[in-house]
């Protein structure tokens, strides 16, 4: 299976920018890999959404890139698609122009 991966940093200040763009990444129900690193599998929709917010965050000063990735062992892949469902409950339970705690993007370092 291919995943979409977003790599981002977006700057600390304005903070408006960076929540928004973690609201529409909690709304997709992405799986947070790391330190501003999601996933979503890979399909047209999720590519094109993923590529809206990376215009997004490079509009607010920030970087992003895309990838497309495999992972290499069905485990890895059983983790990360648990991950991604674990993060959609939650982001369907936010009330509109709510955040949950522990926002990614926070800072410098991105997501």
């Amino acid at each position: 299976m291919e995943w979409l991966l977003l790599a981002y940093r977006m700057p600390r200040e304005p903070s408006t920018p960076r929540i928004a763009v973690w609201r529409k990444l909690a709304r997709l129900g992405v799986a947070k890999v790391g330190d501003g690193l999601v996933a979503l599998p890979a399909d047209a929709r999720s590519r094109e959404r993923l590529e809206w917010i990376a215009d997004e965050v490079a509009e607010a000063g920030g970087e992003a890139t895309l990838w497309v990735s495999r992972l290499t062992s069905a485990s890895q892949e059983r983790a990360l698609a648990q991950r991604m469902a674990d993060a959609i409950l939650p982001a369907r339970l936010l009330p509109p122009g709510r955040a949950r705690q522990g926002t990614p993007g926070g800072g410098v370092a991105g997501g």
